[in-house]
């Protein structure tokens, strides 16, 4: 196997661990929700005390930039969080069909004689 397909077959497998974990983390998404909301109301505050904290000789730009790098992060980890729900239960209720089906399919063999 050439080194490009490697590559591929490695990062599809960081892949697949990295949604198992984050799988892990729908029972918290509440949680999530909460760091979020509070990492935007850091950025705010962080903006709106700006002139004190330049004025006191800190880095404001530093505190500001952070707390819109935590509140990206933030956001980027609960929206992974709500598709990765979102798909296991569109996967759940595929396979509920497709066991349907294919029971209905079973049924209508037998009552036609084709089983």
């Amino acid at each position: 196997m050439d080194k490009k397909k490697e590559k591929i077959i490695e990062v599809a497998e960081r892949v697949k661990l990295l949604f198992q974990f984050c799988a892990e983390l729908i029972p918290d998404k509440e949680l999530l929700k909460k760091t979020l909301e509070v990492c935007e109301d850091t950025q705010q505050m962080a903006g709106s005390t700006a002139v004190i904290i330049g004025a006191c000789g800190g880095d404001y730009q530093a505190l500001e930039n952070q707390a819109r790098l935590r509140k990206e992060r933030a956001a980027a980890l609960y929206n992974l969080i709500e598709v990765l729900e979102k798909t296991e239960k569109e996967q759940i209720e595929f396979a509920k069909k497709a066991k349907t089906k294919q029971a209905n399919l079973r049924q209508l063999q037998g009552i036609l004689g084709l089983t």
